[in-house]
Order: structure tokens, then sequence, then C-alpha cells
């Protein structure tokens, strides 16, 4: 189970990783996204639709926190706390996805 959540310099939701299994949690149980956008959606060759992101539930693989964190630093320009940054994540990453494979 994890939350993972990214939020602007206002501290309002931008997006949130979620994987809440179980009966107890009240939303899918697999691993999804909700974005805190609208997209702006050709359905014909003049028409277009405007879908709210942020109550839909698009599907995701299992997100490590490392990856969370990755791409905050590379997509979203967070200042890095550590000058190892990328060996640090990618060793503990690799133990993350060993442990997964494992229980799998």
């Amino acid at each position: 189970m994890y939350q993972y959540r990214l939020f602007d310099r206002n501290e309002r939701e931008l997006l949130v990783y979620h994987w809440q299994p179980g009966e107890a949690f009240l939303g899918p149980d697999h691993p999804h996204v909700h974005v805190s956008a609208a997209l702006l959606a050709h359905v014909t060759a003049v028409e277009t639709e405007t879908i709210e992101l942020a109550s839909r539930h698009p599907i995701t693989c299992r997100v490590s926190l490392e990856g969370f964190v990755r791409m905050l630093i590379e997509e979203f320009g967070v200042a890095p706390q550590r000058a190892d940054w990328r060996e640090t994540l990618d060793r503990t990453e690799a133990a993350f996805w060993e442990e997964v494979t494992r229980r799998a």
C-alpha cells in the first residue's frame, strides 16, 4: 500500500499515485494515479469534450518511492539532497524490485 502526493507551491495537489488493496478502501484495488487536471479531447474532427482526470483512476504498475523521487528530481526540478542521488536511488530501487519479484 502507498500514497505518493505531489503538491504545488500553494499546497494544491497536482497528482497522487495510490495503491490501496483490500476491502477496507473504497477505490479500485490496483495501482493507479490521479491527475488534478482536465483533458480537452477531440471526440470528432470538429468537436471537443473536457474530461476531468482528478476523479479517474488510470492504472499504473506498482510505483516505488525511489521512482517517485526520481520523477520529482528529473521532471519537476526538485533539488536532490545528496550528490550521489542517482546511485542511491538505483541501489535501493533494485532491492525493492527484487523483493517484489520474490513475493510474486
